[in-house]
């Protein structure tokens, strides 16, 4: 799969059933070369002109299956909560 049909799908929490996002970045890790970290990017206020909110950063580990339409993550973070880095 490349990653641009990867940042098509929704993330959605099996925890809480939330659409959390779509994938925005991705962190790799330079020791091993392999994708470390899912982000997704905080909502622009006001069009942007007064930035934006934080992101929200799930580990790779967290993800349960990558489906047809949707990626399937363990976690319990809402779009309320952004910025907070699970473990």
């Amino acid at each position: 799969m490349v990653l641009s049909r990867f940042c098509e799908k929704e993330i959605v929490s099996l925890k809480t059933g939330v659409c959390i996002g779509k994938a925005d970045d991705f962190e790799i890790d330079d020791g091993t070369n392999e994708i470390s970290r899912i982000v997704i990017c905080g909502k622009a206020r006001f069009f942007g002109v007064l930035g934006h909110g934080d992101d929200i950063i799930i580990p790779w580990s967290d993800i349960v299956t990558v489906g047809e339409d949707v990626i399937l993550v363990k976690t319990d973070l809402i779009p309320a909560q952004k910025g907070k880095i699970m473990p």
